[in-house]
């Protein structure tokens, strides 16, 4: 079964290096299951993919020549992790998508992005704020040359079906550099992009299970972490994977540290329980979802933390010095221009996740968060 589902994943990266989008259709038609509950999710805010026809959108958009972040994608896939339940397998891989972008075109774009933040209506100061931010980010990552690797995590589940194995779940998402970079201003703004079909099928026993998963992020009370870790499997190679670089959690210990993390210091998250897509084969089950999550952080405590991170970065990192006053520079002026928005977030974002059947009790063995990004933020 393994050889099989390689094969497949290996003809799927090969339509990532082909890319002929004149073919597409046929592409999408033979990779990916048409049964109900199929979920694509990119890492835009409009990348929520429930049809062939959107998923074709998707792949188009990533294949497109003139993109200059979405160039050449290695999904790592002999490097793969690979879980297998009879028809159904989880697939994660950690890939590298890889481009080309002088100093001219990135002096080029630095300018217009520049130029329309000048541009806006409102707040002077944030606007220029904002254009400083897009200029001290074009001197970072010009010192940082040409060649260009960012780092994305990739999840997938695929089911045998008559003519093969199939994707019908795939998730793509990146490393966060920024703190909610696309942070919206009020909860009216965020909730009609969280919003979904209504399900197919009820699965009230898995969404019961989320449930318990959203009630403990809603109460975060330290006192019920481990009543709550009883929701997921723990195993040694269950995989977590959050937003921020450093975020990819593996077995159960890790995962309890990124929930107590979480409950600590994240804020509110809401997930869409009701409308989430799930479905189940036998004794495993997976969902897709959307969420957002708020939160309130003191202007003296920005102060504090803001402060400590670029100073931490400036005299007590080994890169070399230069290197780090243009690091220290971007982040200085970004948290300034987020200090100055105001103390509350809200953000959009993106939950997927895995369950096994264990004692006739439904367990997550994986869980994927995703911010919504229409560039890449982290470069290798």
């Amino acid at each position: 079964m393994r050889t099989e589902i390689l094969a497949k994943l290996n003809e799927f990266q090969k339509g990532y290096e082909q890319k002929n989008i004149a073919e597409i259709r046929g592409f999408v038609k033979e990779m990916f299951s048409d049964q109900k509950g199929l979920s694509v999710i990119g890492t835009d805010l409009n990348d929520w993919c429930e049809t062939h026809e959107e998923i074709e959108g998707l792949i188009t958009k990533h294949w497109q020549s003139d993109r200059k972040d979405w160039g050449t994608m290695d999904f790592k896939f002999p490097e793969v992790t690979v879980f297998e339940y009879d028809k159904v397998a989880l697939v994660v891989s950690l890939g590298e998508m890889k481009n080309t972008v002088t100093e001219e075109e990135l002096y080029s774009k630095t300018m217009d992005q520049a130029s329309k933040a000048l541009e806006r209506e409102g707040s002077l100061e944030l606007n220029v704020y904002e254009a400083c931010r897009v200029m001290a980010k074009s001197l970072k990552e010009a010192e940082k040359g040409s060649d260009y690797v960012w780092p994305f995590r990739y999840t997938a589940v695929m089911v045998k079906e008559n003519d093969g194995w199939k994707f019908h779940h795939m998730q793509f998402s990146m490393d966060a550099e920024f703190f909610w970079q696309y942070r919206y201003f009020n909860e009216a703004e965020v909730l009609p992009l969280i919003e979904m079909k209504k399900p197919f099928d009820q699965a009230d026993e898995i969404r019961t299970v989320l449930a318990r998963f959203q009630e403990g992020y809603t109460h975060r009370d330290a006192s019920k972490l481990e009543a709550y870790y009883e929701l997921f499997t723990l195993d040694e190679d269950m995989i977590t994977i959050g937003t921020d670089a450093e975020e990819l959690c593996i077995g159960g210990e890790e995962l309890k540290e990124i929930v107590k993390s979480d409950w600590e210091f994240w804020g509110d998250l809401k997930t869409n329980v009701e409308d989430a897509i799930i479905v189940q084969h036998g004794d495993v089950a997976y969902f897709s979802t959307k969420a957002m999550i708020s939160r309130k952080i003191e202007k003296s405590l920005m102060d504090t933390t803001f402060k400590a991170s670029v100073v931490d970065y400036i005299f007590k990192s080994e890169k070399n010095p230069r290197e780090r006053i243009l690091h220290g520079l971007f982040d200085l002026v970004g948290r300034l221009h987020e200090r100055e928005q105001g103390e509350v977030y809200y953000a959009p974002m993106r939950v997927s996740g895995f369950l096994v059947k264990r004692d006739e009790r439904w367990k997550i063995h994986h869980i994927q968060y995703s911010d919504n990004m229409a560039t890449p933020e982290v470069r290798v």
